[in-house]
């Protein structure tokens, strides 16, 4: 039997790209495939932060399809048919569906007030489909 989809909200992210570094690095820890999905300028400032981090963290990008196969860490503007991933951390504000395969999806909602409205709507989505979302407030 496939392992259940696993959906966490992290609310109130003073700065959303920060949680999701934070996500992926435990993600990585767990050895999980993990694709992060969201806005270019969010995903270009993850990747800018990664590549400043002690180490290399190999990830790929929009549009590097070579890369992308063979990367723990992606990084694109939705998810596309891709599998092979364990986790799906989503900083855009549309509903995206998660890739075959995924088990965890970490949604991360900034605070401003359409942030906050476009979380909702996701939230209500995962129930309609069924699913219990966690909630966890991000502390400033």
């Amino acid at each position: 039997m496939a392992d259940a989809l696993e959906v966490r909200f992290y609310t109130g992210c003073a700065d959303p790209v920060d949680v999701a570094l934070r996500l992926a690095r435990k993600c990585q820890q767990r050895g999980w495939r993990t694709l992060v999905v969201g806005p270019q300028s969010a995903l270009k400032s993850l990747s800018a932060r990664l590549w400043a981090l002690d180490g290399f963290w190999a990830h790929a990008g929009p549009g590097e399809a070579s890369l992308q196969r063979r990367s723990p860490l992606v990084l694109d503007v939705e998810p596309g048919p891709a599998e092979g991933f364990t986790a799906l951390i989503h900083l855009g504000a549309e509903v995206v569906l998660a890739p075959t395969g995924v088990r965890q999806v970490f949604e991360v909602v900034g605070e401003d007030s359409e942030a906050r409205e476009a979380g909702r709507a996701r939230f209500r989505h995962y129930r309609t489909q069924g699913l219990t979302p966690e909630h966890h407030e991000v502390a400033a």
